[in-house]
C-alpha cells in the first residue's frame, strides 16, 4: 500500500468518529480533542493536494484518530441528562401516585 492509500484509508476510518462527534458533541471539545480534530482536519486539507500530500504525518493523524476515537467511546457511554432527568421525574410521578393510592386505602379502611 502506497502512502497516498495509506492516508486515504486511514482518513476514511477517521471520518465516522469526527461525524459522530460532531453530532452528539454540542460543547466544545476538550483541549486535546481540540488538537487531534485540527490535525484531522489538516490532513484533509493537503490529501487534494499533490506537493502537500507527502508532508502529511501518518504518526500524528494515526494518533490523532486513537485520541478521537477514545473520546467518541467515552462519550457514548455518558448518560444523557435530559434522560436522566425524563427518568427522575416519571419515577417520581410513578411513586407519588403509589403513596396517594396507599393513602386513600388507608383512609377508607379505617373510616
Amino acid at each position: 500500500m502506497t502512502h497516498s492509500e495509506q492516508i486515504h484509508a486511514d482518513l476514511a476510518a477517521g471520518q465516522a468518529a469526527l461525524n459522530r462527534l460532531s453530532k452528539t458533541q454540542t460543547r466544545r471539545l476538550p483541549k486535546q480533542e481540540r488538537a487531534a480534530k485540527k490535525v484531522l482536519e489538516e490532513a484533509r486539507f493537503m490529501i487534494g493536494h499533490p506537493k502537500l500530500e507527502p508532508l502529511i504525518d501518518l504518526e500524528q493523524v494515526s494518533q490523532a484518530q486513537k485520541t478521537l476515537f477514545a473520546h467518541a467511546k467515552m462519550q457514548s457511554k455518558v448518560v444523557d441528562p435530559r434522560k436522566k432527568r425524563d427518568s427522575f421525574w416519571g419515577s417520581l410521578g410513578v411513586n407519588l401516585v403509589i403513596v396517594a393510592l396507599g393513602f386513600v386505602v388507608f383512609v377508607a379502611y379505617f373510616r
